[in-house]
C-alpha cells in the first residue's frame, strides 16, 4: 500500500513544480511592477516560464545547481 502512495505522489510532482514556478514568477512580476498593471501579460509570461520547467529537465537541474551555489555564497 505504501508503494502505491509513493508512485501516486511521483505522478503529481511535475504538476506541483509547474504550479510553484508559475506562482513565484507571477508574484515577482506583480510585486516588482516591471510590466505595470498589465495582468494578462504577467499571466502569459508566467505560463511560458513555468512550462519551460516542465518541458526541459536540464533547466530544473540548472536551477538546483545554481541555487545551491547561491546559498553557499
Amino acid at each position: 500500500m505504501a508503494a502505491a502512495s509513493v508512485s501516486a505522489i511521483s505522478y503529481f510532482v511535475p504538476i506541483f513544480a509547474f504550479l510553484l514556478v508559475f506562482i513565484v514568477i507571477y508574484a515577482l512580476l506583480f510585486k516588482t511592477q516591471i510590466l505595470g498593471e498589465n495582468q494578462p501579460v504577467m499571466l502569459f509570461i508566467s505560463l511560458i516560464l513555468a512550462s519551460f520547467f516542465i518541458i526541459e529537465a536540464s533547466l530544473v537541474e540548472f536551477v538546483q545547481f545554481s541555487s545551491a551555489w547561491m546559498v553557499t555564497l
